[in-house]
């Protein structure tokens, strides 16, 4: 397989994220510091939550691709600092991140790619987004996946609020898009190639963004009575429904996380 457009990048950056406890979605996040590129691997606090082993996979692969369906698993214990996944240092920020760099350099045959820091919009470009932009969410949604070729599954969407507003005064947004348990911890991005629409007017290029990770879905829970043909009494029953919806963390919630595992390994930026 030929990996060369965004879309195609993508795919090999997000991972199937396994631990004893759960199946989420991890991707892969570069940051430049003192000349050095260090990849974390992004995920959210809940899908790593008291787990005693992570394991996710890796493709195959050289210069020519990834060899598809052919993978190998990356199990880590974590024993110690150097293998901890650290959470944001807001309790209620549900992101965590684990530096990957030995993992990663261990073998030279793996096939993966990063989301760079030059995808996290700026300030000015994320106020000159519309109130209603197409994503798209590539993961493992209810654990599902290509098993054959080892590729995860992307969903589309829309922002269903404001991008550069902090949803419910938390550093969040909603999207509005089939998400499941399983898509927690994907990459939500704009993928922009040929004409887009901004704020002022339609663009012919190439766009990338990534605005945030998926944290949770909503649910709408009904009641009624069940009723039994000899029974008097009449219980309860509750169904949930899928909303559609999911918060998103935005961007700015990885670079703090990022800063706060930095200053743990190398102590406070003077």
């Amino acid at each position: 397989m030929k990996v060369e457009t965004a879309h195609e990048q993508l795919l090999f950056s997000v991972v199937r994220l396994e631990t004893d406890k759960q199946i989420g979605t991890g991707f892969f996040f570069s940051r430049e510091k003192d000349g050095r590129t260090i990849p974390f691997l992004v995920t959210n606090k809940h899908v790593v939550a008291d787990a005693e082993t992570y394991e996710f996979f890796l493709h195959l692969g050289g210069p020519e691709g990834p060899r598809l369906g052919d993978v190998v698993p990356v199990k880590i214990t974590p024993e110690g600092e150097k293998f901890e996944f650290v959470g944001h240092p807001d309790k209620d920020v549900d992101i965590a991140v684990l530096p990957v760099a030995g993992v990663l350099k261990a073998r030279s045959d793996l096939f993966y790619r990063r989301i760079g820091q030059e995808m996290v919009p700026s300030e000015d470009a994320i106020r000159e987004l519309t109130s209603f932009e197409d994503v798209v969410v590539p993961g493992f949604p209810d654990g599902l996946f290509d098993s054959t070729n080892f590729l995860p599954i992307t969903r589309r969407g829309v922002t269903a609020t404001p991008v550069s507003a902090d949803f419910e005064g938390c550093p969040a947004f909603l999207i509005d898009a089939s998400v499941f348990p399983g898509s927690s911890g994907s990459p939500v991005l704009i993928v922009n190639q040929g004409a887009y629409y901004a704020r002022t007017g339609t663009v012919i290029g190439q766009r990338v963004m990534l605005l945030g990770v998926l944290s949770a879905s909503y649910f709408r829970r009904s009641k009624g009575v069940v009723e039994y043909v000899d029974a008097a009494s009449e219980p309860e029953f509750s169904a949930e429904e899928m909303l559609d919806l999911g918060m998103v963390f935005k961007t700015r919630c990885v670079d703090e996380s990022i800063d706060y595992a930095l200053s743990l390994r190398d102590g406070p930026t003077p």
